[in-house]
């Protein structure tokens, strides 16, 4: 008859049809050596994983930023030069107003767009890398 101790590992065995045979007991040493030998390549794929998702959600966001940046810039000299063809017949208060108004919320919808493109890149990416990582069998 073995003791069941809290403070120690035990070692299960068990038949091929499943049925438990017997089991071992391990010191706490032996038993968190054992936990990190197998966890190590799980680990280290998590941790390689991580560092993959932090450079490259780093890269994609820097450039959709700088993406961003130009789009925005161009489309405002769009609407100034817009702006500046404008007849002088139509530049009453009114016209004026409401065209600029138009102009100047497509200018930035467009520019809300491109700010978001990071998301709307790494969140496919990071489905994809989940699938593949929860279809990845460690023996």
């Amino acid at each position: 008859q073995k003791d069941l101790n809290p403070s120690a590992f035990f070692d299960c065995q068990f038949s091929s049809s499943g049925v438990f045979e017997d089991y071992t007991s391990l010191s706490i040493i032996d038993g968190l050596a054992r936990i990190f030998n197998q966890l190590m390549l799980y680990w280290l794929l998590i941790g390689i994983g991580m560092v993959i998702k932090g450079f490259g959600e780093s890269y994609s966001f820097g450039h959709c930023i700088e993406f961003s940046v130009r789009i925005i810039s161009s489309l405002l000299d769009v609407l100034f030069n817009k702006m500046m063809a404008l007849s002088e017949t139509t530049k009453s208060v009114n016209t004026q107003g409401s065209l600029a108004n138009i102009l100047f919320t497509d200018t930035i919808k467009i520019q809300y767009f491109a700010r978001n493109l990071t998301f709307l890149i790494s969140i496919p990416l990071e489905m994809i890398i989940a699938i593949i990582f929860l279809g990845t069998y460690i023996s």
